[in-house]
């Protein structure tokens, strides 16, 4: 019998009573805690201005805010935060917003931690970063795999209680790129456009995370990779965001635990729209439910080695296969993925 149970034309699957032992759910995530923000003083900082300046000025403050005005930032080295303060503008969209735009060209890295010790504390919101790059000048093969929209990485620590709130990030290789960060919230952000063809690159990559909430988002159009990809991370909430048109997958998660996908919108993905693989081990204690899938190549796709899963009242239709549940799988539970009248369980191992 195949391993494999997949829906190419079924419109609804919905949980029967069954004999056999029941089920547990997938355990629900923990939501991360947000930063503490340091408001004051204010160091506001107009275009033209030095950005790196005011950062560290409201660092050795001992905390504070860089309030960038409206209009466009040039930006010829790296931003670097620092614990303790945060960065804002005036707006991601619409008029009079502020713009951070990479005025070097293909091997820039807007903004980057960099420093031994992690952050804390760090809150970036309500501006727009532009890499500048189109979709044809990130595919060349000598791009150097370098220009990040924001990275934050750890050196000799973790970074802890970092916030992006109202932030769109476009015409990067790489829009965001955590790792190695617990307590992380992205929220009300717009992540389009990113993407190139060295390295896998994609909108927002999270790796080495441990307590997340990406909600309220967009991650659209990466031309190369994923929307949002999860890798070797804990705790991961991604609720009421539209995951769409990206050349890879919508939501992946691999080699992770206790992932909850709740209330998206994936469409039109070049593979699947919702995966939880495997680099080497799976995912282990995840939750699918209540997401709009569809026209994706694959709807919602689980690997093998992936357990203790609950997929939960999806409306998933009109992908090449809407669901692709591998029954090697422990303990993969499928709850009303609705979308007609035909009615199915898989209930794993």
């Amino acid at each position: 019998m195949s391993k494999l149970i997949t829906a190419a034309t079924v419109m609804a699957i919905f949980l029967l009573a069954v004999p056999g032992p029941a089920l547990a759910d997938g355990a629900p995530a923990t939501l991360p805690a947000l930063p503490t923000q340091i408001m004051s003083p204010v160091f506001d900082v107009s275009p033209g201005g030095d950005i790196q300046a005011a950062v560290d000025a409201a660092y050795e403050a001992g905390g504070g805010t860089v309030n960038l005005a409206s209009g466009r930032f040039d930006i010829t080295a790296p931003i670097i935060p620092r614990s303790n303060v945060t960065i804002q503008g005036q707006g991601s969209t619409g008029s009079g917003i502020t713009t951070i735009y990479n005025a070097l060209g293909a091997n820039m890295v807007i903004m980057v931690d960099g420093r031994s010790g992690g952050l804390k504390n760090v809150t970036f919101q309500h501006f727009k970063i532009d890499c500048g790059l189109s979709r044809t000048q990130r595919s060349y093969a000598s791009d150097p795999g370098k220009n990040y929209g924001i990275f934050v990485t750890d050196t000799s620590a973790s970074n802890d209680l970092v916030l992006f709130d109202d932030i769109q990030i476009t015409q990067c290789l790489m829009g965001l790129h955590s790792k190695g960060t617990s307590d992380l919230t992205i929220r009300d952000s717009n992540f389009h456009d990113d993407g190139g063809v060295l390295y896998y690159s994609h909108d927002v990559y999270l790796r080495r995370v441990s307590k997340a909430d990406i909600e309220n988002s967009i991650l659209s159009d990466s031309s190369t990779a994923n929307g949002l990809n999860i890798s070797y991370s804990d705790n991961i909430t991604v609720q009421n965001c539209t995951a769409s048109s990206n050349y890879f997958r919508g939501i992946r998660a691999a080699d992770s635990s206790n992932i909850d996908v709740l209330s998206n919108t994936v469409s039109g993905n070049g593979d699947a729209g919702i995966i939880m693989n495997s680099e080497t081990a799976g995912v282990d204690q995840f939750r699918i439910i209540g997401n709009k899938v569809t026209s994706n190549s694959v709807g919602i796709s689980t690997s093998s080695n992936s357990s203790n899963g609950s997929v939960w009242s999806n409306a998933v239709s009109g992908n090449g296969t809407n669901l692709s549940i591998n029954s090697s799988s422990t303990s993969i539970k499928i709850v009303a993925c609705r979308a007609g009248s035909v009615r199915k369980v898989m209930t794993g191992k």
